[in-house]
């Protein structure tokens, strides 16, 4: 585990995050606040960089952000980008002994390699976690913290843009860092922070920072935690699906800047009606497609090829794989991807091929819901 120590008068206003009237400002947007440092400069972490320091209006952290040499080149174009915004350490130490909350994005699987050498202050340091696969109390473990003070968040690139919801776990200890009057920064466009579901009136540090890039949602189940995850490794999927609509359309014809400017434009339109609303609001969906029309027949021929199913089981494989259990070799679809009923099963690799196809379908046949 890290070397966590206690320094007498060290830094900031965020003292052990957990304690319902922290001394001094709480918030990285009041004068005075605690600074964030970042360990690890890759994608993620420049993204949420970026995020926080171009937010509509100019309400920035007052103090400079912090960032480690690790990712040197990301780092110091951050600070030629945003000069007097950004600072450079010289190592991660220097990062923590300059900072009050700790964004850490490595790698899972160098995480202890990294992070245990490191001295966290545990009357000092919340740390949010962006490492995948490694969990609040593994990553507590790590840094000789106390897990109340670890949050574990599941950003994703358009942090940078101020368009992404970002999952947000409660530690998973009964001591959670309540947060009493944390002022969360306003913001340009309407946001929603999903509290556990025992309510309160906290919100965690992380919510505080994610709640500016695009949204925060907290949860506090760690197997929920785990299977939404999962739907964020269809990421890939989703692009592979917009190639494939680029192609048949390239295919028959058309200009392909035409057919990127198409494809997405109106896959952005379609999931602006799912942004919001109840339970069934999928289910809605669907049933808006007109008996006998165009989109209806796409999804009849989908569903008899068992499009959907076979969806589910490559989540299943995804979640296999995260929850530590291993996945299946070979996957077993429920129904063949393509072909007649009894078909032989196909390979892992034939799911992307399948849905792209299945999805030039329907975008070959896509008439608006009628």
């Amino acid at each position: 585990a890290g070397a966590a120590r206690a320094r007498a008068g060290g830094g900031g206003g965020a003292r052990r995050l957990g304690m319902s009237a922290p001394p001094g400002p709480s918030s990285p947007w009041a004068e005075g606040g605690p600074t964030i440092g970042f360990i690890g400069v890759g994608t993620i972490n420049a993204a949420v960089i970026r995020g926080l320091l171009t937010v509509p209006g100019g309400e920035v952290p007052t103090s400079p952000l912090v960032l480690s040499p690790r990712g040197a080149e990301k780092a110091a174009a951050l600070a030629a980008e945003f000069p007097g915004r950004v600072s450079v350490a010289g190592a991660n130490q220097e990062v923590l002994d300059a900072c009050d909350w700790v964004v850490i994005a490595v790698l899972g699987a160098k995480a202890r390699e990294i992070l245990s050498p490191l001295e966290f202050d545990e009357e000092k340091h919340y740390v949010v976690s962006l490492c995948a696969g490694v969990g609040a109390d593994e990553v507590a473990d790590i840094c000789g913290l106390d897990p109340s003070v670890v949050a574990v968040a599941i950003p994703l690139p358009p942090v940078a843009d101020h368009a992404c919801p970002t999952l947000v776990s409660k530690p998973h200890t009964s001591s959670y860092p309540r947060i009493e009057a944390l002022p969360l920064p306003s913001e340009a466009r309407p946001l929603t922070i999903i509290l556990p579901p025992q309510g309160g009136a906290y919100a965690l540090g992380a919510a505080a920072i994610f709640k500016k890039l695009g949204g925060a949602v907290c949860v506090d189940n760690p197997d929920e935690m785990t299977k939404l995850i999962a739907i964020t490794c269809v990421m890939g999927d989703f692009y592979a699906r917009l190639e494939a609509l680029h192609a048949w359309l390239v295919e028959g014809g058309v200009a392909p800047q035409t057919a990127t400017d198409y494809v997405g434009a109106i896959t952005h339109t379609m999931a602006l009606d799912s942004k919001a609303g109840g339970p069934e609001r999928f289910t809605e969906l669907v049933a808006e497609q007109t008996p006998g029309g165009m989109n209806e027949r796409a999804l009849a021929e989908l569903r008899k090829a068992g499009h959907y199913e076979n969806f589910a089981c490559v989540l299943d494989f995804i979640l296999a794989a995260l929850e530590g259990r291993e996945p299946p070799a070979d996957l077993t679809w429920t129904k063949p991807a393509t072909g007649p009923a009894g078909a032989a099963a196909k390979p892992a690799w034939a799911l992307p091929l399948g849905v792209g196809v299945g999805l030039g379908l329907v975008l070959g046949l896509l008439l608006g819901r009628r």
